[in-house]
């Protein structure tokens, strides 16, 4: 059973009345808050796409674990530390490797950059073979210690990797070098560009991928050259499990670490990227809802000569202020579900037809805008405009029966 402000409030929100000022007004009103709302809806959807994106493409690069000494010092126990890998049934594959600090040069150009040294495991842990340009494994053999470089530093070294027969020369510092000695402050050697990869702008710019043998050759007095270890696991989702075990296996001196350890920067960033946009585009739904306080004065305006009537028959000035408060929050809901509805649409839309193109010019992997829709973020969106809504039909209300009428 319906009250009196319950059947006020609807009676209003679906009066069929010829159409005026007031009437137009409350469609614009109601149609503001739907745009708005499809606008979070589609703009969240695309960054949770883009999300999606960058976070697969970090995980087709890093693998599920790393292991590594504590002060990032090479490894004095691997026979130790491949028993107890190999003999962990989740582990998939593991590569041994070294990551340094280094310094390019090819022809007249130069770069500094990091030098990452692998074994013949190596592209069994990961998918990188995927972005390569040519899709080639190839790092050793008879002749040659071969490059796989990252595209943003052949292009700042401006080297073709399927015409270049220059090699590139790795400067490595002397650890021999004292001052006022004969030594060379640098050692300098070279490895043949091959290949290049283009995953991420923080790996295109800073990795040159070299075999292990190449640090075996050229420093032959270092009897180990592995710092890391690189760990692919036959399911991704049990890593808290398998970096709990091996860390209790391997002692304190070493460090399991998993891809959100790693990457800490990345995940927070793009959460925090994603609740700025959220924050802004509930601050413009905020000014649209103040079409509210103008629809509901108008039609508090239209109507006031009913009210004397009303408080006659018994109405309380609280019933129409009750009243004026659910007007608003139906249109909220009203508006709130049309937006939900459209914004939905265009994202199922861009999914099954690919509506919106990336640039012609971009050099994204992608050819349409990605869209991942979550329910989460449905209900987020679902929930802060109706409360912004309540909030200024609750204002409106108090503001326009502050003083009684009678």
């Amino acid at each position: 059973m319906l009250n009196l402000s319950q059947f006020l409030a609807l009676k209003w929100f679906f009066s069929s009345n010829k159409l005026n000022v007031v009437k137009l007004l409350s469609a614009l009103t109601i149609w503001a808050i739907a745009i708005g709302t499809a606008a979070l809806v589609v703009i969240l959807s695309t960054f949770n796409g883009f999300e999606e994106i960058a976070i697969h493409l970090y995980q087709s690069v890093e693998t599920d674990l790393i292991l590594k000494n504590k002060d990032d010092s090479k490894f004095t126990n691997i026979d130790e530390i491949k028993n107890i890998l190999t003999q962990d049934k989740r582990i998939k594959a593991f590569s041994f490797g070294h990551m340094q600090n280094v310094y390019f040069k090819y022809k007249d150009k130069d770069y500094v950059g990091n030098l990452k040294c692998v074994d013949s495991n190596y592209f069994k842990t990961n998918d990188i073979l995927k972005f390569t340009l040519l899709k080639d494994s190839l790092l050793n053999d008879e002749f040659y210690h071969y490059a796989m470089i990252g595209a943003g530093i052949a292009q700042k070294l401006l080297i073709n990797v399927e015409s270049g027969i220059d090699p590139i020369e790795v400067y490595f510092p002397n650890k021999t070098f004292k001052i006022g000695s004969k030594d060379a402050f640098f050692s300098k050697f070279f490895l043949m560009p091959t290949n290049s990869f283009s995953i991420y702008d923080e790996y295109d710019n800073a990795w040159v991928i070299a075999p292990m043998e190449f640090l075996e050759d050229n420093f032959p007095d270092d009897t180990i050259h592995a710092s890391m270890v690189e760990i692919s696991l036959t399911q991704s989702d049990k890593w808290a499990e398998v970096q709990n075990d091996l860390a209790k296996k391997l002692g304190e001196s070493k460090l399991v670490l998993n891809r959100h350890e790693r990457n800490q920067g990345i995940y927070q960033m793009t959460q925090i990227e994603k609740l700025l946009v959220f924050i802004i585009l509930l601050f413009i739904m905020i000014l649209l809802s103040l079409n509210f306080m103008g629809s509901l004065t108008m039609h508090y305006l239209e109507k006031s000569k009913n009210f004397l009537a009303l408080l006659s028959m018994g109405a309380t000035n609280r019933d129409l202020q009750k009243t004026y408060l659910l007007l608003g929050i139906f249109q909220g809901i009203s508006g709130t579900l049309i937006g939900l509805t459209l914004g939905l649409l265009i994202c199922y839309l861009q999914l099954w037809f690919g509506l919106v193109k990336m640039p012609t010019n971009s050099t994204f992997i992608l050819q349409n805008y990605p869209i991942k829709i979550l329910f989460k973020d449905i209900a987020l969106i679902c929930i802060s405009v109706l409360l912004v809504t309540s909030f200024v039909s609750f204002l409106t209300s108090r503001l326009n029966f502050r003083n009684s009428i009678a």
